[in-house]
């Protein structure tokens, strides 16, 4: 049988605080990082200087932030065409925003293959329950911390200069996805 891919893009800048979100949150993931890291730190760091840091305005050098977002993941570039190249190849390309939506389609897709996947709702499911994925409870500034991630503009501002092929490729899934949404909801 042959293989089949399938991912799911992110709104970048929602992408970006969710790595924010899991550094601040998760901080026991990395004790066993060496010393020079600022993960290390990451327990001690607001949301901000941690962003601040990924988009290297403490450290001079955004190559965390590079590696979060998916150009730079899947062609090591910020240039979007060949990642849609690539992703045109892929069975499905959903948007993590409308999962709802896209696990039903993907579903679609994956019937003519004789795959069945099972959807049911589903639930979002973050730091919302009040622990890390560990089960360690969250620091009691975290309502403040998201607060002030939220309101923070600089974060937008960056990922439009530095990751600009994230957002074409970005809204190149969601255009694909809402063409084939619609087709989808035409057909039934």
């Amino acid at each position: 049988r042959a293989m089949l891919y399938f991912t799911f893009l992110r709104n970048p800048v929602e992408q970006f605080k969710s790595l924010v979100r899991f550094y601040r949150y998760n901080p026991s993931l990395f004790t066993a990082v060496p010393d020079g890291s600022f993960l290390r730190r990451v327990g001690e760091m607001s949301m901000i200087e941690i962003a601040d840091t990924l988009m290297g305005k403490i450290t001079g050098d955004d190559l965390d932030s590079r590696m979060a977002m998916p150009c730079r993941f899947f062609g090591l570039t910020d240039k979007s065409e060949p990642v849609i190249r690539k992703l045109m190849s892929f069975v499905f390309v959903g948007v993590f925003e409308r999962m709802q939506e896209s696990l039903e389609l993907l579903r679609a897709k994956l019937a003519p293959y004789e795959i069945d996947l099972q959807v049911s709702e589903h639930p979002h499911v973050n730091s919302s329950k009040g622990t890390n994925i560990t089960g360690e409870p969250l620091p009691s500034d975290h309502q403040a911390q998201e607060a002030a991630l939220e309101a923070y503009g600089a974060i937008d501002d960056f990922l439009r200069i530095r990751h600009a092929g994230d957002f074409e490729l970005y809204d190149w899934a969601v255009a694909n996805f809402d063409a084939q949404w619609r087709e989808f909801k035409g057909a039934r």
